[in-house]
């Protein structure tokens, strides 16, 4: 008899009963391997973890939940947003999805890029189904997407739902929806310098996210937009989706470097102002995950963090000249609404 043990950990472990020595294979070959699996496989094993998880799920298949509006927390990647939802979705007052729709939508498209119009969507009748499927009362069956799933199990209670999404220019179409709309924003540089440490920093940060035409309408705006250097442009897109957000008048953002000077009470506003339960639960929850001893590094991926690391944004004598492209182009994107732009002063910068 025995069992196998995958995808869990950092490594598989095989386990007989009859006096044999376990065999373990390195975590970074299982992930080597992973990689190159067919994206149906790999939708296939995440089903599967999620049921092996919590093996009553699989007996909701296609079957409603009982929920008020969704609450949607929107950001663009690198916004901390991993953090936030997994402080206002945790607990037994609420069910928190995890990107289901960028996830759900992976299986299905060819370009790596999260963040794109709608225009711009390989197959946008295919991404709105799965987008108002989260937005509906019907569970996304993938484990990342599920990082609570005794939260799924009872269905006697009606619990509001807390939906993590990473694509912000999609604004306009949640806007249209029946959802509460919360979005969160970060310092443009300190996105810049994660995108930089995770090698997403190509040259030209249009183009897998716009059309030809949609840039050429960039480019009446700001000609040399895409002449300009990755600092600039990322600022620049951050900028423009602000702008967006300001425009169709959808609420006041969650500004991340607020929530880190004073994450409790920070905490306790937003679960207020959303007509949440803020649990003891959740209070636990959130002063384990500011908990960390180790200095937070850009491009991170974690979910316990040492806050007093990443309060304020420090630029260094070497960083000055990209920190002041970044912040040129997100300034660019917002003309004409610099008293409403979130990063307009240099509140949460020091300099060294």
């Amino acid at each position: 008899m025995w069992y196998i043990k995958a995808f869990c950990n950092k490594k598989i472990r095989l386990k007989f009963d009859f006096n044999s020595k376990p065999i373990t294979i390195p975590g970074y070959k299982l992930k080597q391997f992973y990689q190159y699996l067919p994206k149906r496989i790999k939708k296939c094993l995440s089903v599967t973890k999620l049921f092996i998880k919590s093996p009553s799920l699989s007996l909701r298949v296609k079957k409603q939940y009982q929920c008020s509006s969704p609450i949607y927390l929107l950001s663009f990647p690198r916004s901390g947003s991993s953090w936030v939802g997994s402080i206002i979705g945790h607990g037994k007052y609420t069910r928190y999805l995890r990107e289901p729709i960028t996830t759900a939508f992976y299986y299905h498209k060819s370009m790596s890029a999260s963040v794109f119009s709608r225009n711009k969507c390989e197959d946008w009748p295919l991404y709105y189904s799965l987008l108002k499927k989260a937005s509906s009362t019907e569970l996304t069956f993938l484990n990342s997407a599920v990082p609570e799933p005794t939260q799924w199990t009872n269905n006697n209670v009606k619990l509001p739902i807390i939906i993590k999404e990473v694509n912000p220019l999609i604004i306009e179409e949640l806007a249209q929806l029946d959802i509460k709309l919360v979005y969160l924003t970060r310092h443009p540089f300190s996105i810049a310098k994660s995108y930089e440490a995770l090698g997403w920093d190509k040259p030209n940060q249009f183009e897998t996210r716009f059309t030809d035409n949609e840039i050429s309408n960039l480019l009446t705006l700001e000609p040399d937009l895409v002449k300009q250097d990755f600092f600039y442009q990322i600022g620049f897109l951050q900028g423009f989706i602000e702008k967006k957000f300001h425009e169709l008048a959808l609420g006041e953002a969650i500004v991340y470097e607020e929530l880190l000077a004073s994450p409790l009470n920070q905490f306790k506003r937003i679960f207020d102002t959303l007509d949440l339960k803020f649990s003891s639960e959740v209070e636990f929850n959130l002063m384990t995950s500011i908990s960390g001893k180790e200095q937070s590094q850009a491009g991170q991926f974690d979910l316990v963090r040492n806050i007093e690391s990443i309060k304020r944004i420090s630029i260094k004598p070497e960083l000055l000249s990209s920190y002041n492209s970044t912040m040129a182009g997100y300034c660019s994107a917002l003309k004409g609404m610099e008293k409403k732009a979130i990063y307009s002063n240099n509140k949460y910068v020091e300099f060294d």
